[in-house]
């Protein structure tokens, strides 16, 4: 699939060669207080596929991303339904000023695959470049940015997304995460606590 870089810290995945519907937005999120707000630019609105406060399963994007039930997660295919977004701001909104970071390559990798088994040609892939750390790359001054400096770059570059699909974490920076769950099938029947609502 072709890509371009937006910036220094951007790729934008995309099939058809022009913004369409929606756009995926991939990388580490979470906050601080200190970040403030930003305001979303017209005419996008912004889903959030998890609750502010919390963060969100890698499983979880691939879901969004790649349309389909079943979900390969590590050596395993899990059934499930398809994740809805927990909320929609529109545009003109003021949001927390999300800080992204960037997975490591495995996992950029991963999203990547996901989104092109996607099948829907209308939608592009915004991903912070890959970078060593994973994690922890925040703390490693990898590559990084605040939600604000996003709409800057998208700007710049005339691009305008009726929909930005927001699958990051949102996760607060003074407590502790949620560890990824184990990659085993029993823990994503509709009755397990880790997936709320399916």
């Amino acid at each position: 699939m072709p890509s371009t870089s937006l910036g220094s810290n951007w790729t934008r995945h995309y099939k058809n060669g022009s913004a369409k519907n929606s756009a995926y937005l991939v990388s580490h999120g979470s906050y601080q207080d200190s970040y403030g707000f930003t305001e979303l630019p017209s005419p996008s609105n912004i889903h959030f596929y998890t609750f502010h406060t919390h963060s969100m399963y890698t499983v979880e994007i691939f879901q969004v991303l790649n349309y389909k039930d079943r979900v390969k997660f590590g050596d395993n295919v899990v059934n499930c339904k398809r994740k809805i977004a927990t909320s929609i701001m529109g545009a003109g909104s003021k949001c927390w000023n999300y800080y992204l970071s960037a997975w490591d390559k495995t996992k950029y990798n991963e999203m990547v695959k996901n989104w092109s088994n996607g099948g829907n040609d209308n939608e592009d892939l915004l991903i912070m470049e890959a970078g060593p750390g994973g994690v922890t790359e925040f703390i490693m001054g990898g590559n990084n940015c605040k939600l604000n400096d996003l709409f800057t770059v998208l700007k710049a570059n005339n691009l305008t997304y009726p929909t930005i699909q927001f699958l990051c974490c949102r996760s607060d920076e003074t407590a502790t995460q949620r560890p990824e769950p184990p990659s085993t099938a029993p823990l994503y029947q509709s009755s397990n606590p880790y997936w709320p609502g399916l």
